[in-house]
């Protein structure tokens, strides 16, 4: 029997696009999370109050992430997006 190994690789920098959906009960909220490569996805995030916005739109392009198998450790540049809402996090 022959065993072959194949791994893929896929490129996590760039722009993710992150977007309220919806409150849940208590400190849930839903983001969307939309990724350069075009994949997207619904993230639940515990929004502290400890938690400023930019954080909590951090988290859930980290939980987009790993959700999907993806690095744990990144380091992210949030910031407020003015023209079409939510918030872009940039990941490098």
């Amino acid at each position: 029997m022959t065993v072959q190994n194949t791994s893929t690789t896929r490129s996590v920098t760039g722009a993710y696009r992150v977007t309220q959906q919806r409150q849940g009960a208590g400190i849930d909220y839903y983001f969307r999370v939309s990724g350069p490569d075009g994949r997207a996805s619904e993230q639940k995030v515990y929004w502290y109050p400890s938690m400023t916005p930019l954080q909590v739109a951090e988290a859930a392009v980290a939980a987009h992430l790993e959700a999907d198998g993806g690095p744990q450790a990144i380091t992210a540049t949030a910031r407020q997006d003015l023209n079409e809402g939510g918030f872009v996090v940039t990941l490098t």
